[in-house]
């Protein structure tokens, strides 16, 4: 047996079962949908201060992490919610009131 899996087999028998949670979940739903929304809402700010693309598709994947490929992806199944926010623009608050870690 590998030196790491022996120390995380004696932490997993010193932990009991209904105990143990998993150090990174990957079935949150929510937080996908949050960074989807913040994702959307970003990139109608750029829309509106007239940023092109292919520099939007750049700074979108440095803030959220994601390849310029997936922020794209992203975007195009979120048409929809781009046209809300064009059709109903949102003050400046809300963006700043949902997302305040980021500066609007």
């Amino acid at each position: 047996m590998q030196r790491g899996k022996r120390k995380l087999l004696l932490l997993n028998n010193t932990i009991a079962p209904e105990q143990q949670k998993p150090l990174f979940p990957t079935d949150d739903k929510t937080m996908y949908e949050k960074k989807v929304e913040a994702i959307v809402a970003r990139y109608y700010y750029f829309l509106t201060n007239h940023v092109r693309y292919d520099e939007m598709l750049v700074k979108l994947s440095e803030e959220f992490f994601l390849s310029t490929g997936r922020i794209a992806d992203i975007l195009s199944e979120k048409t929809e919610a781009v046209q809300k926010l064009r059709q109903e623009p949102p003050p400046k608050k809300w963006f700043q009131t949902n997302w305040s870690h980021i500066i609007w």
